[in-house]
């Protein structure tokens, strides 16, 4: 009993306490000094109760503790219905957090307890609270029924304060739902109430709903000119919370309008207070929305950043609905990254929050984002999908709502499928959007839509109308940055009466606690100085034994030191050999795991770990002297561009220009090519790896009489002068800051042990925040004289204007595809002795191919007696049978010599490569390897392997068509001269006419295959008219159209394209030949023409004929080598002229369609996008 006693004064101290900072302090006080001075318990729960109310808008852990108190003074008492006061609170607080699943729980329990008892204000009270969980959930239509039950209630037995707190409930209910001008009743209604009872807290509240809903609609200058009265009412109230509520939603207002400086401005200010107040739910919300706008400005890396902050406050504070909103703002930034598999991943984290909650609003909007993603992937079907779950229960939820964001999707998506009836009904549904900028997108897609269909007049008419809403939206920006500056005005004064007042205050604790401090200071200072005099006779008596026990060891140490270095040494070079393996593994199953929590943290070590191991392993080469030098001419520049064209993706994917520059002509300079590339290598990327994004890397090559240089120049982050002389020593880093990476140590000091074992010389000069510069000079022991005027040539390896999203390190992601193996999925043999890595590598390859495992190379050939692969992929050190035996022994097999062979190994490259590739290996890949570059090189050579097998079948089909065709004809010749010989004077002119008819079909074939051969090697473009290249192309073809009686019918416009002018007479002439040789027999041909300019640089032609028609099985083949049909005159043709017409238009990214009626026309259509070649 004492204890609890003490427990309850404990309690009430601290809430006393924490009134000191109250904002509301003189009703607090008065309620404190009812319930210290009250005997009876009823009163002091019913002044608990009050004081909970009061605390939560300021200090919600206090009103907890308070409610809790009254809680426990209620049950002690034994009072039913008193309990029953303080649980409805409790249930009121719970509703506040958004404690949804206990919050619901408790409440029906407590309802019922309320009806049984006949206690109609907690009834009406908790009715109101489980009318706001349900709003939370977005389940809107019962939040109103339970709403409009406990008002019925509240509004019958006359309970003022309840009536207002329900009318406020459900204001903000018709607000969700976006009926605004009911929103603004009920709001209205609750102000009169609580104006009545002079709660100025609550009025604070209900003007804030009531901004909220001007917000919405849009109408920002209103609503800056509320929450200017509610920044005023607060600070009368001293209701610090609630200054920072106020300027952060003021924040969201400047946000909205596009104001980002002021928004930025005021979301701090309220940050700072809610620092003060260690209100961890405010600092969440806070850095969630200066999050917000640092995405908007495109500083995504700071948004990303300040998002996870927030996120894990919300997670820490066990608030769903808040880490839900946060993952999808994180979503949304990494959408604008372009990262769209991380965007993913967080969206579907909050769907699988909101779905927990039940939060249907939610719901709909992760939905929205989703759609989005697909979308933007081109996977339209799937956003449709998407878009239309989340507008139907957006629809759900509110009839009247603004579902403007949804329309717009659905019109996009429509649009690209070119449904453009549907894409213009909801792009039509935008134009009331409350959001300004939806208006004005909406506009957008209906000019496009109205281009689309060629109603130009409706497109220009829509163009005026966002040109109208864009002005508007400018002008409401301007107003936004008026608004600012009167605020800035006002709180700067505010700040200065603030200032001046925190000063006096500030003196006041200076004053009283500077004697206390200068006392404790001589009492520490009296202390140390006895406890040192004692240590230090202390030490003095040890130290003559240490300094002779230090002789002994000092003799030791040396002698030791050189055994040291040696098994040091040793160690490195085992350790770095077999750290290859297992780091694979590791390395693998990290990528497999991606999408748990630090993963990629994990898999960044591990690269460095790599890149450690390799280090290790050269230095370790280098102290033991192991590395043979294999000096031999090397072409220095030629040598240096390559290297750089490895490394361009990297400077690429941090904006980073690479330039060179070297002599223009070739300069040869005996070396060891190994170590040269490994110079390079480290110093490039060091010199990238610590330039900003957007800096320049240029590495220049000089030759000199005696020498010549490598100098490697950045504009990057610097070195400290300090540091200079430390950098080329192991394991040696220059302190990190933010701008700094971190290293291993060991890259430098590898550069310049390689450089001094050629005999070379390394120098680096360097300023902070200016860049770096390293010369490394060679003796100059080219045997090609240098010439004094040696011309030097520059050359830019990454484009000036090279723009690219930064690529995030790591972000490899191995995706798991739902295969179905099917008999043509190819078949992998794995070969690798080590089983973890035999069975992460399978398991990874199992969801792309077949596979078949072994763990060595006699296990494998018993394997390829059952099953043949498709390829395969070995190790080399294995147990029983090598790599190299097996693939010596497979070799010697007629049957399995062909299939393609990958190679992967922890050794380094060496001479046993060059035996591999003479033995027929198609691929290597170094230990520790990304599985996805494995997946890429077993999927690329299977390709390229089956590309290869495919161009022998048809260059195989192909000569056995042309043998066909080629000797049809000259058979026939030999026949008809045969015929000439026997019969000299018989029938001359039907065998001349043979002879004539059999000399054309083979001219048209060996044309035909002239011109395939010509297509894509003509490129000499040149501006024409259309219309004179067209009656060109008819007067070519006059003695046809003449003989066949044809009636050629035509609507050509007249403009100019941009094109080979052989191609385009080669499509007209291929495509009315055809027409004209496909005839019906006795039928004059009539022909169709058309010719359209569609927009700048695309045109279309269609070609129209009466003739025999195209059986629809044909339409597949008809544009095949060698395919043709009969004539009316039952010639044939050369089967290349429709095949000519589609590899021109395949060069110009066309395409082409046919349609076809039997005994009735045959029509082809064509567009050509001359864009490319323009």
């Amino acid at each position: 009993m004492l204890q609890t006693k003490y427990y309850y004064i404990l309690i009430i101290l601290f809430c006393c306490i924490s009134v000191g900072f109250s904002q509301n302090r003189p009703v607090i006080d008065s309620l404190w000094s009812i319930y210290n001075t009250t005997p009876e318990i009823n009163k002091k729960i019913d002044v608990l109760n009050e004081l909970t109310h009061e605390y939560y808008n300021h200090n919600i852990d206090s009103s907890k503790i308070i409610n809790k108190l009254s809680i426990s003074l209620a049950l002690k008492k034994g009072d039913k219905k008193k309990l029953l006061e303080a649980h409805a609170i409790e249930i009121y607080l719970l509703s506040r957090q958004g404690v949804y699943k206990e919050g619901l729980k408790k409440g029906a329990i407590y309802l019922e307890q309320s009806r049984n008892l006949g206690h109609k204000k907690i009834e009406a009270d908790l009715l109101n609270s489980l009318g706001i969980f349900n709003k939370q959930r977005g389940n809107y239509k019962k939040a109103i029924e339970l709403c409009e039950q406990g008002l019925t209630i509240s509004k019958k037995k006359g309970y003022k304060l309840i009536t207002g707190r329900i009318l406020l409930s459900l204001g903000l209910i018709y607000t969700n739902q976006g009926d605004y001008e009911k929103a603004l009743q009920f709001c209205e209604q609750s102000l009169i109430i609580n104006r009545e009872l002079g709660h100025k807290n609550n009025i604070a509240i209900i003007l804030t709903s009531i901004t909220q809903i001007y917000k919405n609609q849009g109408n920002y200058k209103e609503a800056i000119n509320l929450y200017q009265q509610i920044l005023t009412l607060r600070k009368e109230l001293r209701d610090k919370r609630g200054i920072a509520i106020t300027l952060n939603n003021l924040g969201n207002i400047y946000r909205e309008k596009g104001n980002y400086k002021e928004a930025i401005n005021l979301f701090k200010k309220s940050l700072t207070i809610n620092n003060e107040l260690d209100n961890k739910k405010g600092v969440a919300i806070n850095l969630n929305n200066l999050g917000s706008i640092y995405g908007i400005q495109g500083n995504h890396k700071e948004a990303i950043n300040l998002f996870k902050e927030s996120l894990a406050i919300f997670e820490k504070l066990g608030r769903k609905g808040g880490m839900a909103y946060c993952l999808n703002r994180l979503g949304s930034t990494y959408y604008n990254q372009k990262n769209y598999d991380e965007a993913v991943k967080v969206y579907q984290q909050s769907l699988a929050i909101r779905k927990e909650l039940g939060d249907k609003n939610g719901i709909s909007s992760t939905l929205y984002n989703l759609a989005n993603l697909d979308k933007v992937k081109g996977n339209c079907e799937k956003a449709i999908e998407k878009y239309k779950q989340g507008l139907f229960i957006r629809k759900e939820l509110s009839s009247t709502g603004d579902f403007s964001s949804f329309y717009l999707g659905l019109s996009e998506c429509y649009l690209r499928f070119d449904s453009l009836k549907i894409a213009e009904s909801h792009a039509l549904k935008t134009l009331n959007a409350n959001n300004l900028n939806d208006r004005i997108k909406g506009t957008e897609l209906l000019t496009a839509i109205h281009e689309k269909k060629e109603s130009y007049k409706k497109a220009l008419e829509y163009d005026k109308l966002k040109y109208s809403l864009s002005k508007t939206q400018i002008k409401q920006t301007n107003q936004a940055v008026i608004d600012s500056m009167l605020i800035n005005m006002q709180s700067v004064r505010e700040l200065d009466i603030q200032k001046l007042e925190n000063e006096q205050k500030s003196q006041q604790i200076i004053s009283r606690n500077y004697f206390i401090g200068i006392a404790i200071l001589i009492t520490l200072f009296l202390f140390v100085s006895l406890l040192s005099a004692r240590k230090n006779s202390i030490k003095n008596k040890k130290l003559a034994s240490q300094q002779q026990e230090l002789a002994k060891k000092n003799k030791q140490i040396v002698d030791q030191e050189q055994e040291y270095r040696k098994t040091r040494d040793n160690l490195f070079a085992n350790i770095s050999h077999e750290f290859r393996t297992p780091l694979t593994v590791l390395k693998t199953s990290i990528e497999k795991t991606n999408d748990i929590a630090n993963s990629k943290l994990l898999l960044k070590n591990t690269n460095h770990l790599i890149d450690l191991t390799n280090q290790m392993l050269d230095i370790s080469k280098l102290s033991e002297k192991k590395i043979n030098l294999n000096i031999k001419p090397i072409d220095v520049a030629g040598l240096t561009k390559q290297l750089l064209e490895q490394v361009q993706s990297f400077a690429e994917s941090k904006n980073i220009q690479l330039k060179l520059k070297a002599p223009s002509s070739v300069v040869m300079i005996s070396l060891d090519e190994k170590i040269l590339r490994k110079i390079i290598i480290n110093l490039v990327f060091n010199a990238i790896k610590f330039t900003q994004n957007g800096g320049l890397v240029k590495i220049i090559i000089e030759f000199k009489d005696t020498y010549w240089s490598l100098i490697v120049k950045d504009n990057g982050i610097g070195i400290d002068t300090k540091e200079i002389p430390y950098i080329f020593e192991r394991y040696y880093r220059a302190p990190l800051h933010e701008d700094r990476a971190s290293t291993g140590g060991l890259g430098l000091a590898l550069t310049k042990q390689l450089v001094e074992l050629v005999k070379g010389n390394i120098q680096v000069k360097s300023e902070l925040k200016k860049g770096s510069e390293f010369c490394i000079t060679f003796p100059n022991n080219s045997k090609v004289e240098i010439s004094k005027n040696l011309k030097y040539a520059n050359y830019n390896i990454t484009p000036n204007n090279t723009l690219v999203n930064p690529i995030p390190e790591n972000n490899i992601t191995l995706t798991k595809p739902d295969v179905i193996h099917t008999e043509n999925t190819p078949t992998v043999l794995l070969i690798e002795d080590n089983p973890d890595l035999n069975n992460v590598i399978n398991s990874e390859l199992t969801n792309h191919f077949k596979t078949i495992s072994a763990f060595n190379g006699k296990e494998a050939l018993k394997t390829l007696k059952k099953k043949r692969p498709d390829i395969i992929v070995t190790d080399i050190m294995m147990p029983v049978m090598n790599g190299i035996e097996f693939i010596e022994t497979i070799k010697t097999i007629p049957e399995f010599k062909g299939i393609p062979i990958i190679v992967m190994s922890a050794l380094e490259e060496n001479h046993s490569h060059m035996k591999l590739w003479k033995l027929g290996v198609v691929d290597f890949i170094t230990k520790p390897f990304d599985l996805q570059i494995l997946l890429f090189k077993i999927t690329n050579n299977l390709k390229t392997f089956q590309e290869s097998t495919d161009q022998y079948k048809n260059l195989k089909s192909l000569t056995a068509n042309l043998i066909h065709d080629l000797r049809s004809p000259v058979v026939t010749l030999k026949m008809i001269a045969s015929d000439l010989i026997e019969n000299k004077e018989e029938d001359l002119d039907k065998y001349l006419n043979y002879i004539s008819e059999n000399s054309n079909n083979l001219l048209d074939l060996i044309n035909g295959l002239t011109e395939i051969n010509r297509i894509h090697k003509r490129k000499s473009y040149t501006t024409f008219n259309i219309k004179d290249s067209f009656n060109n192309v008819l007067f070519n073809l006059s003695h046809l159209v003449e003989k066949t009686n044809a009636f050629i019918n035509h609507e050509i416009q007249d403009f100019e394209v941009t094109m080979d002018k052989t191609d385009f007479s080669r499509i007209l002439q291929n495509l009315m030949e055809n027409a004209l040789t496909y005839a019906k027999k006795d039928i004059p041909p009539k022909i169709d023409i058309t010719i359209l300019s569609k927009k700048k640089n695309a045109f279309s032609i269609t070609v129209k004929d009466n003739g025999k028609g195209i059986p629809e099985k044909d339409f597949e083949n008809i544009f095949k080598q060698l395919k043709r049909g009969k004539s009316s005159t039952g010639t044939q043709g050369s089967g290349l002229g429709l095949y000519i017409v589609k590899e021109i238009i395949n060069k110009y990214h066309g395409n082409i369609e046919v349609s076809s009626t039997i005994n009735e026309s045959t029509t082809f259509s064509l567009n050509l996008n001359l864009k490319n070649i323009v």
